[in-house]
């Protein structure tokens, strides 16, 4: 709902790549529905509604970057985003002795006021990757980067989702695929690759704890 009044101030309406991709899929997606080719008419009208939304955003992103700049507005999304992952790592690593207290708003399965682990993790690397191109630009000094860097692969670590390889490889191919490309920031792909290296070397610390209620790798672990 925030986004509309942000788009009618704007003098003409932004439609990015991205904008487009999302409505074509959105109007497949009600198409078949339509027709009576969707199993699951519920789901589909879902998922359009999703892919409009997400078409929605990508106009208000586009016309925000041509308001502040790109660079501008790149970094300020990222802190925010940092800001956010640092607050849930927090949450879901004193998890545990909230929840024996009785502080209301943290279930019993690991993933900090998500409340899904599978949510918690995702949010923890996108994160790290806001992380890493503040450090790139020099937003972030090198210790403030590390530190945040620990705190959010730890936190990663302990949530026990098997997503969390996918997004190290994820996040180390795009760096190295970045490190080649024309302009790129210095040590982007020095700096992903210690951040995969983190990640392996505090796998230990998930067998040395008890396994938080939730996390694939516990469960599969105490079976």
């Amino acid at each position: 709902h925030d986004a509309l009044p942000i788009l009618i101030g704007a003098r003409r309406l932004p439609l990015p790549g991205a904008a487009l991709l999302a409505l074509a899929l959105g109007g497949m997606a009600l198409s078949q529905m339509a027709f009576g080719r969707a199993p699951v008419p519920e789901l589909a009208t879902l998922f359009a509604l999703y892919l409009f939304w997400a078409a929605l955003l990508a106009c208000v992103g586009s016309h925000l970057a041509d308001v502040f700049g790109r660079a501008r507005l790149t970094r300020v999304l990222a802190s925010a985003i940092l800001a956010g992952a640092l607050l849930c790592a927090l949450a879901g690593l004193f998890q545990p002795w909230l929840q024996q207290t009785g502080w209301p708003g943290f279930p019993s399965k690991m993933g900090g006021p998500l409340g899904q682990a599978n949510h918690f993790t995702s949010y923890l690397w996108l994160g790290l990757a806001s992380a890493l191109y503040l450090r790139t630009t020099a937003v972030l000094s090198g210790r403030a980067f590390w530190t945040a860097a620990l705190l959010l692969t730890l936190s990663a670590v302990l949530a026990g989702q098997r997503s969390s390889f996918l997004y190290a490889v994820a996040l180390i191919g795009i760096a190295v695929v970045e490190a080649r490309m024309e302009g790129a920031p210095p040590g982007v792909r020095r700096l992903a690759m210690g951040i995969g290296l983190l990640f392996i070397f505090l796998q230990p610390i998930s067998l040395l704890l008890p396994p938080m209620e939730g996390g694939e790798i516990g469960r599969a672990s105490c079976r």
